[in-house]
């Protein structure tokens, strides 16, 4: 799966909380120099795997893999290596479908 490694490695910037919030006491919204947002780090992220859904697309149509890259991209914003995300969201197909 080496489509998923990001070329900036590092953590990402939230990981998961149970509580459903962030750690950290700003939140994702916060106007801090720490917690801006570098679009050019986040198209990075996002684009070996919009690459993936392009080529997963011409084998099991648009909106299996629209599916499959949002739910892939959900996990990853959980805090989810995108590895760890694609292997969950893989293991919920049956026969390259979702449960409905």
């Amino acid at each position: 799966m080496s489509y998923f490694n990001p070329q900036t490695p590092g953590v990402l910037p939230y990981s998961y909380s149970p509580s459903g919030f962030p750690s950290h006491s700003a939140g994702p919204w916060s106007a801090s120099p720490q917690h801006a947002v570098n679009p050019r780090v986040l198209l990075d992220r996002v684009r070996p795997l919009v690459n993936y859904g392009l080529r997963e697309a011409h084998k099991t149509g648009v909106r299996h893999a629209m599916t499959e890259v949002a739910l892939i991209a959900y996990l990853m914003g959980m805090g989810y290596s995108p590895q760890q995300a694609h292997k969950l969201v893989e293991s919920w197909e049956i026969d390259e479908t979702f449960p409905r």
